[in-house]
């Protein structure tokens, strides 16, 4: 036998045991995401404790994928044990340092730990990965929001919008943080694009109507309020909160009726009942939300077909 031979021979060998150790794995790699997979469809009912054996179980047959430690953290998460959720993130962002969602759910979860300084840190994290992952720029500007640093979430809501003109959480959130900050043309202007872009945004009359009361002219609020109310008439639970604030302002602003005269009272802005502004997301663009009945499963996240490449 020649030494051309031998190489050629001992190359062969290196490949078929290759090729056989990959095929060994491929069925295992792909069971334990079929596990994760039952997980998931009692997370997406909104029942984690019956998703949370099937995450514990793929930890278990691979803890070296970092899927099972992201989901179960997400489960987790959602039935409000952040401290056990943190710990979990903190394996998948050490298992996977590319994986996005990884980043911007632990960053969700120090925020709703109040731990907002490192929360910015992992934001920045996945926007360091991605810088059009439009969700890390809004939960970073919550997170300065939380933190009292109105200027610095102002400035990553405006990245937000710069990153996509239409992103309708984007311009609610700016429009909400340029209230706090008593700039109310450029809060206005906010809430009017993001009416252009979606025209039933009970978030952004809310907002106009906020700034009218913020400043003192509870009248043109009930006006947003009542036209707000006929133009979302489908939506009940939109028409719900919307007469709630109404009729809270209705209570603050009826006359006092007195023996031989009537009292219209003096009330001064900060006195008036604000609408309460939400974060500004949809239910179909919301990830885990503390407390919340969502969980990301979707397909863009991790597919199994890709984490089964190469191997």
């Amino acid at each position: 036998m020649n030494d051309r031979f031998k190489v050629l021979l001992h190359f062969s060998l290196l490949i078929f045991n290759f090729s056989f150790a990959s095929a060994a794995n491929r069925p295992a790699k792909q069971q334990v995401y079929e596990v994760i997979a039952t997980g998931d469809k009692y997370a997406k009912t909104g029942d984690y404790a019956r998703a949370l054996p099937y995450y514990e179980q793929a930890i278990q047959e691979d803890p070296n994928y970092y899927l099972g430690w992201f989901n179960r953290g997400m489960a987790l998460n959602s039935m409000g044990r952040l401290d056990e959720a943190l710990s979990d993130l903190n394996t998948a962002v050490e298992l996977k340092p590319g994986a996005v969602d990884a980043h911007v759910q632990k960053g969700r979860t120090l925020t709703a730990l109040g731990r907002y300084r490192e929360a910015v840190r992992s934001f920045n994290e996945a926007i360091g990965l991605n810088q059009n992952f439009l969700r890390a720029w809004l939960y970073k500007g919550q997170a300065l929001e939380k933190a009292g640093k109105l200027g610095e979430a102002h400035q990553a809501y405006l990245a937000a919008t710069e990153q996509n003109k239409d992103y309708l959480a984007g311009w609610t959130s700016r429009g909400r943080v340029l209230i706090a900050l008593k700039k109310f043309p450029e809060a206005k202007k906010c809430f009017e694009r993001a009416l252009e872009i979606n025209q039933y945004s009970a978030e952004a009359y809310k907002g106009l109507a906020a700034i009218e009361i913020a400043q003192g002219k509870p009248k043109d609020a009930l006006k947003i309020y009542e036209g707000a109310i006929r133009k979302l008439k489908r939506d009940e639970d939109a028409v719900d909160e919307l007469e709630k604030l109404r009729t809270e302002l209705l209570a603050v602003l009826r006359p006092a009726v007195l023996p031989g005269k009537t009292v219209i009272p003096l009330i001064d802005a900060p006195q008036l009942p604000m609408p309460g502004l939400s974060e500004g997301l949809s239910q179909s663009e919301s990830l885990s939300r503390p407390g919340s009945s969502t969980i990301n499963t979707s397909t863009d996240s991790y597919n199994p077909d890709i984490e089964l490449q190469g191997l």
